[in-house]
Protein backbone atom coordinates (compact mmCIF):
# COMPACT_ATOMS: atom_id res chain seq x y z
CA UNK A 1 0.00 0.00 0.00
CA UNK A 2 2.81 2.44 0.83
CA UNK A 3 4.50 1.73 -2.51
CA UNK A 4 1.18 2.27 -4.28
CA UNK A 5 0.72 5.56 -2.43
CA UNK A 6 4.22 6.62 -3.46
CA UNK A 7 3.34 5.95 -7.09
CA UNK A 8 -0.03 7.69 -6.72
CA UNK A 9 1.82 10.79 -5.54
CA UNK A 10 2.69 11.29 -9.21
CA UNK A 11 -0.98 11.77 -10.04
CA UNK A 12 -1.50 14.06 -7.05
CA UNK A 13 1.35 16.29 -8.20
CA UNK A 14 -0.45 16.68 -11.52
CA UNK A 15 -3.66 17.49 -9.60
CA UNK A 16 -1.82 20.29 -7.81
CA UNK A 17 -0.18 21.51 -11.01
CA UNK A 18 -3.59 22.03 -12.63
CA UNK A 19 -4.81 24.11 -9.68
CA UNK A 20 -1.65 26.21 -9.69
CA UNK A 21 -1.83 26.95 -13.40
CA UNK A 22 -5.61 27.35 -13.71
CA UNK A 23 -6.24 28.98 -10.33
CA UNK A 24 -6.07 32.61 -11.52
CA UNK A 25 -7.79 31.83 -14.84
CA UNK A 26 -10.94 29.86 -13.96
CA UNK A 27 -13.61 29.44 -11.33
CA UNK A 28 -13.45 26.97 -8.47
CA UNK A 29 -15.71 24.35 -10.08
CA UNK A 30 -13.78 24.41 -13.37
CA UNK A 31 -10.45 24.21 -11.53
CA UNK A 32 -11.49 21.19 -9.48
CA UNK A 33 -13.11 19.41 -12.42
CA UNK A 34 -9.97 19.80 -14.52
CA UNK A 35 -7.72 18.72 -11.63
CA UNK A 36 -9.81 15.61 -10.88
CA UNK A 37 -10.04 14.71 -14.57
CA UNK A 38 -6.26 14.68 -14.84
CA UNK A 39 -5.88 12.84 -11.51
CA UNK A 40 -8.22 10.03 -12.53
CA UNK A 41 -6.66 9.82 -16.01
CA UNK A 42 -3.21 9.53 -14.43
CA UNK A 43 -4.45 6.84 -12.03
CA UNK A 44 -5.77 4.78 -14.94
CA UNK A 45 -2.32 4.91 -16.52
CA UNK A 46 -0.39 4.32 -13.29
CA UNK A 47 -2.40 1.22 -12.41
CA UNK A 48 -1.02 -0.54 -15.48
CA UNK A 49 2.54 -0.19 -14.20
CA UNK A 50 4.19 -2.89 -12.09
CA UNK A 51 5.73 -0.58 -9.54
CA UNK A 52 9.08 -1.23 -7.89
CA UNK A 53 10.85 1.07 -5.46
CA UNK A 54 13.38 2.41 -8.01
CA UNK A 55 10.64 2.96 -10.59
CA UNK A 56 8.37 4.79 -8.12
CA UNK A 57 11.26 6.94 -6.92
CA UNK A 58 12.26 7.82 -10.49
CA UNK A 59 8.64 8.60 -11.32
CA UNK A 60 8.40 11.01 -8.39
CA UNK A 61 11.71 12.65 -9.27
CA UNK A 62 10.50 13.12 -12.84
CA UNK A 63 7.13 14.61 -11.88
CA UNK A 64 8.68 17.01 -9.37
CA UNK A 65 11.32 18.00 -11.92
CA UNK A 66 8.50 18.97 -14.28
CA UNK A 67 5.97 20.42 -11.82
CA UNK A 68 8.21 22.52 -9.57
CA UNK A 69 9.51 24.80 -12.36
CA UNK A 70 5.98 25.13 -13.75
CA UNK A 71 4.69 26.31 -10.35
CA UNK A 72 7.55 28.66 -9.52
CA UNK A 73 5.74 31.60 -11.09
CA UNK A 74 3.03 31.28 -8.44
CA UNK A 75 5.53 32.73 -5.95
CA UNK A 76 5.74 36.03 -7.81
CA UNK A 77 3.76 39.05 -6.77
CA UNK A 78 2.22 40.14 -3.49
CA UNK A 79 1.18 37.64 -0.89
CA UNK A 80 -2.57 37.46 -0.22
CA UNK A 81 -4.02 38.66 3.03
CA UNK A 82 -4.42 36.21 5.88
CA UNK A 83 -7.25 33.76 5.43
CA UNK A 84 -10.09 34.34 7.87
CA UNK A 85 -11.57 30.98 8.79
CA UNK A 86 -15.29 30.42 9.02
CA UNK A 87 -16.47 28.44 12.03
CA UNK A 88 -17.26 25.37 9.94
CA UNK A 89 -14.02 25.24 7.90
CA UNK A 90 -12.08 22.89 10.16
CA UNK A 91 -15.09 20.65 11.01
CA UNK A 92 -15.90 20.39 7.30
CA UNK A 93 -12.34 19.46 6.39
CA UNK A 94 -12.21 16.93 9.23
CA UNK A 95 -15.52 15.41 8.13
CA UNK A 96 -14.47 15.03 4.50
CA UNK A 97 -11.08 13.57 5.39
CA UNK A 98 -12.73 11.29 7.96
CA UNK A 99 -15.19 9.99 5.38
CA UNK A 100 -12.33 9.13 3.02
CA UNK A 101 -10.38 7.40 5.78
CA UNK A 102 -13.46 5.46 6.91
CA UNK A 103 -14.16 4.41 3.34
CA UNK A 104 -10.58 3.26 2.80
CA UNK A 105 -10.51 1.29 6.05
CA UNK A 106 -13.88 -0.32 5.32
CA UNK A 107 -13.03 -1.28 1.75
CA UNK A 108 -9.36 -2.12 2.36
CA UNK A 109 -9.83 -5.88 2.72
CA UNK A 110 -11.98 -6.06 -0.39
CA UNK A 111 -10.00 -3.91 -2.83
CA UNK A 112 -6.49 -5.12 -1.96
CA UNK A 113 -3.34 -3.28 -0.86
CA UNK A 114 -2.52 -1.59 -4.18
CA UNK A 115 -5.98 -0.03 -4.55
CA UNK A 116 -5.96 0.85 -0.85
CA UNK A 117 -2.72 2.75 -1.35
CA UNK A 118 -4.35 4.74 -4.14
CA UNK A 119 -7.55 5.44 -2.21
CA UNK A 120 -5.64 6.44 0.93
CA UNK A 121 -4.03 9.41 -0.84
CA UNK A 122 -7.14 10.62 -2.65
CA UNK A 123 -6.63 14.43 -2.73
CA UNK A 124 -9.47 15.31 -0.38
CA UNK A 125 -7.34 17.59 1.83
CA UNK A 126 -6.20 19.55 -1.22
CA UNK A 127 -9.83 19.80 -2.32
CA UNK A 128 -10.95 21.21 1.01
CA UNK A 129 -8.06 23.69 0.88
CA UNK A 130 -9.28 24.86 -2.52
CA UNK A 131 -12.84 25.15 -1.18
CA UNK A 132 -11.60 27.32 1.67
CA UNK A 133 -9.20 29.57 -0.27
CA UNK A 134 -10.54 30.41 -3.72
CA UNK A 135 -14.07 31.60 -2.85
CA UNK A 136 -12.70 34.22 -0.42
CA UNK A 137 -9.22 35.09 -1.68
CA UNK A 138 -9.47 34.32 -5.37
CA UNK A 139 -7.67 32.16 -7.86
CA UNK A 140 -4.25 33.76 -7.38
CA UNK A 141 -4.33 32.82 -3.70
CA UNK A 142 -5.32 29.27 -4.64
CA UNK A 143 -2.36 29.12 -6.99
CA UNK A 144 0.00 30.24 -4.23
CA UNK A 145 -1.45 27.77 -1.73
CA UNK A 146 -1.14 24.85 -4.12
CA UNK A 147 2.41 25.80 -5.08
CA UNK A 148 3.30 25.58 -1.40
CA UNK A 149 1.50 22.25 -1.11
CA UNK A 150 3.53 20.84 -3.98
CA UNK A 151 6.78 21.55 -2.16
CA UNK A 152 5.42 19.83 0.94
CA UNK A 153 4.49 16.76 -1.11
CA UNK A 154 8.16 15.89 -1.50
CA UNK A 155 8.05 15.10 2.21
CA UNK A 156 5.04 12.86 1.67
CA UNK A 157 6.90 10.93 -1.02
CA UNK A 158 9.87 10.49 1.33
CA UNK A 159 7.51 9.35 4.10
CA UNK A 160 5.89 6.71 1.90
CA UNK A 161 9.31 5.49 0.81
CA UNK A 162 10.44 5.22 4.44
CA UNK A 163 7.23 3.39 5.36
CA UNK A 164 7.59 0.89 2.54
CA UNK A 165 11.22 0.15 3.36
CA UNK A 166 10.93 -0.09 7.14
CA UNK A 167 7.58 -1.75 7.85
CA UNK A 168 8.84 -5.28 7.01
CA UNK A 169 11.74 -4.75 9.43
CA UNK A 170 10.27 -2.78 12.33
CA UNK A 171 6.59 -3.60 12.10
CA UNK A 172 3.63 -1.31 11.48
CA UNK A 173 3.70 1.23 14.30
CA UNK A 174 7.44 2.09 14.36
CA UNK A 175 7.38 2.39 10.57
CA UNK A 176 4.35 4.70 10.71
CA UNK A 177 6.08 6.78 13.38
CA UNK A 178 9.17 7.10 11.22
CA UNK A 179 7.09 8.06 8.18
CA UNK A 180 5.33 10.75 10.20
CA UNK A 181 8.65 12.07 11.50
CA UNK A 182 10.07 12.25 7.96
CA UNK A 183 7.03 14.14 6.70
CA UNK A 184 7.06 16.60 9.61
CA UNK A 185 10.81 17.17 9.28
CA UNK A 186 10.47 17.99 5.59
CA UNK A 187 7.55 20.35 6.24
CA UNK A 188 9.60 22.13 8.91
CA UNK A 189 12.51 22.53 6.52
CA UNK A 190 10.20 23.98 3.85
CA UNK A 191 8.69 26.44 6.35
CA UNK A 192 12.12 27.57 7.54
CA UNK A 193 13.30 28.00 3.96
CA UNK A 194 10.24 30.06 3.06
CA UNK A 195 10.64 32.29 6.12
CA UNK A 196 14.29 32.85 5.28
CA UNK A 197 13.36 33.68 1.70
CA UNK A 198 10.70 36.17 2.81
CA UNK A 199 13.16 37.92 5.12
CA UNK A 200 15.74 38.11 2.36
CA UNK A 201 13.22 39.65 -0.02
CA UNK A 202 12.10 42.13 2.66
CA UNK A 203 15.66 43.41 3.04
CA UNK A 204 15.91 44.29 -0.65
Amino acid sequence: SALSSLATNIATCLFVLVLVRLGPRAGLAANLLAAYALWFAAILVLRWVSWTVPLAVLGNIAVFAVCLPLTRQADWGDRPASLLRRWFDLPLRALLVGLVVAGVVTAGDSIGPAATGIAAVFPISLTTLALAVQPRLGGAALSLAMAGALRAMIGFALAMLALHLTVPVTGRWPALGLALAVSLAWSLLVMLWQQRRVRRLARR
